[in-house]
């Protein structure tokens, strides 16, 4: 649903392993739809980032940019980017997250002066590398009023408009692995245990059942793929035990997941005590515990919490 050139931006951005510096289209009127392509930021959301329309002459206030969507957009899965890039390879393991670029959504507030000036992207997500807070984005207001894209789409021969908070991440914790970077550290299998409480609203001593809950891998496509790393899941109670397991090595860093609740206003994660990782175990490729000074332990892993208030 985003435009078709933004698409052409990503293999760009990607194996530059950078943040863009224009928006897309690089011109517009007020009231106009844009997409701003800021790199690969982990974390990001609409309650932590902000947008700012600065004037190049500066005798004008800077203008608040409502977000109207964060979403992220992955290389196809059989692309030279996604199997064979070595830069997105080093981007990756570094990052420890899949390559994916994240796209801010601003629709411009009617009654912006035209003129040259830059969108100040600001957030609290973190980067490997340059981001988007380091980088403005430059953009060109031209006179006359636009209009909100509605993205408009063909469902079964009716038109209708799209919904960009249905690409957006839903109501989830993620289990993101620790920082350490070890080349030489391969593992045959790896077991993290979670407690994570899922709760009925309208009864908190009910847990939610299993049907409106999703484990999922992150889509980490060179390394999973190139290390046939496979994942499966278990709940009892309040507790998660996800195992992943490889017949020929993985990283630490793919070891990296979502708890994912099905969007409604019946279910809930219990935030206190807050989510955490009980325990970490690492096997070698004969099934042996390795216990040495690289392989993570429960306490180095952190759980992303932010996206619990997403609907």
């Amino acid at each position: 649903m985003i435009k078709f050139s933004v698409l052409l931006l990503v293999s760009l951005v990607y194996l530059q392993g950078c943040v863009a510096v224009q928006t897309f289209p690089t011109v517009a009127r007020s009231g106009d739809t844009v997409a701003l392509a800021v790199g690969s930021p982990d974390g990001m959301t609409k309650v932590n980032t902000t947008a700012q329309f600065v004037h190049a002459d500066g005798l004008i206030p800077p203008i608040d940019l409502p977000i109207r969507a964060i979403v992220r957009l992955r290389p196809d899965n059989t692309s030279n980017v996604a199997l064979f890039d070595s830069n997105i390879n080093s981007l990756t393991g570094n990052s420890r997250h899949s390559a994916w670029l994240s796209i801010v959504v601003v629709d411009l507030p009617l009654g912006i002066p035209p003129g040259n000036g830059v969108i100040n992207i600001t957030t609290s997500a973190s980067y490997f590398g340059p981001g988007a807070n380091d980088i403005p984005i430059a953009i060109e207001i031209l006179e006359g009023t636009g209009s909100a894209n509605p993205f408009n789409y063909d469902f079964l021969g009716n038109n209708k408009p799209g919904d960009l908070s249905s690409l957006e991440p839903k109501r989830q914790i993620v289990i993101k692995s620790p920082a350490h970077v070890v080349a030489s550290e391969y593992y045959g299998a790896a077991e993290i245990k979670v407690y994570a409480p899922i709760r009925k609203v309208s009864d908190p001593s009910l847990l939610v059942g299993d049907g409106v809950i999703r484990v999922v891998m992150d889509d980490n496509t060179i390394h999973n793929v190139d290390s046939q790393t496979h994942m499966n899941w278990l709940r009892e109670g309040d507790y998660f035990t996800v195992n992943f397991i490889s017949p020929i090595g993985f990283r630490h860093h793919q070891v990296r997941f979502s708890i994912v609740l099905r969007a409604n206003n019946k279910n809930q994660f219990i935030t206190s005590p807050s989510p955490s990782v009980v325990s970490a175990i690492f096997y070698d490729e004969n099934g042996n515990v390795v216990t040495n000074s690289a392989t993570p332990i429960a306490m180095d892993y952190s759980i992303f919490t932010d996206y619990i208030s997403a609907p």
